[in-house]
């Protein structure tokens, strides 16, 4: 499989998924994971000691739930191989590709408010049981517990998550998919690490704001997957930026 194969991740599409997790941290993280990351760091703090003790729990906490992502993108990167391999590799990663594409186009326009799969998504069993595990481990001072939350915590149902592991599953390999999905949860993780030190707030403007941001890279990474599927079908030439791959 050459360097210019649709549905293989490269710089751009993990840039563009990192850029989505920071943008999404300060605009749908911060809302969402904002009062588990507050009562996690009300739980560790003794008392009046200096906050920066924090930044220790708060990091493997956000390890914990990178770790989960990781592991969401290597099994989606799964996925796609075996699809890439039910056929001709070309083809059926243009296939793969184009349904990613699609998919993330969709789950654009549910962040968007416009469709309601984010809803349902976020409301499927699963959830709960997360939920009481977190609920369990929250005030655990043990560093593996402050690791398992952070494991738990990943697993919470969430829609720019499910987003990022469809992006996931067209890279292509496992590898690409963990690090496509790893690199999605690092760009989230220092808004929260923040966020749990209470060193400063985004006011709600604000975070609507980079929250559509978010929302647009997710666009933009769909309308790639596309366009590199319909590259591999023949119909639209290759495009690069300068050594990168675009599609």
């Amino acid at each position: 499989m050459d360097c210019c194969t649709p549905a293989t991740g490269g710089p751009v599409s993990i840039a563009l998924l990192f850029g989505t997790g920071v943008a999404m941290s300060l605009g749908h993280c911060i809302g969402m994971c904002g009062p588990l990351v507050s009562a996690f760091a009300v739980a560790q703090r003794d008392g009046d000691s200096p906050r920066l003790l924090l930044a220790g729990p708060l990091l493997v906490y956000q390890t914990g739930r990178v770790t989960t992502y990781a592991v969401i993108g290597a099994a989606m990167g799964v996925v796609g191989a075996t699809a890439s391999l039910a056929g001709g590799a070309h083809t059926m990663m243009g296939v793969l590709s184009g349904l990613a594409g699609t998919l993330m186009l969709v789950a654009g326009a549910s962040l968007l408010g416009w469709l309601p799969l984010q809803r349902w998504f976020e409301a499927v069993p699963f959830a709960r049981r997360a939920g009481e595990a977190i609920g369990r481990l929250l005030r655990a001072r043990r560093w593996s517990s402050r690791y398992l939350l952070g494991i738990a915590n990943g697993f919470l149902p969430c829609g720019p998550v499910a987003a990022a592991a469809i992006a996931a599953a067209a890279m292509g390999t496992p590898v690409k998919g963990a690090l496509a999905m790893a690199a999605f949860g690092a760009g989230t993780a220092p808004a929260l690490i923040v966020l749990g030190l209470g060193a400063g707030a985004l006011s709600v403007a604000a975070r609507t704001r980079l929250y559509r941001v978010g929302v647009a890279l997710v666009l933009l990474l769909g309308a790639q997957l596309v366009l590199r599927a319909i590259h591999a079908f023949g119909v639209l030439g290759p495009a690069r930026l300068g050594a990168l791959v675009l599609w």
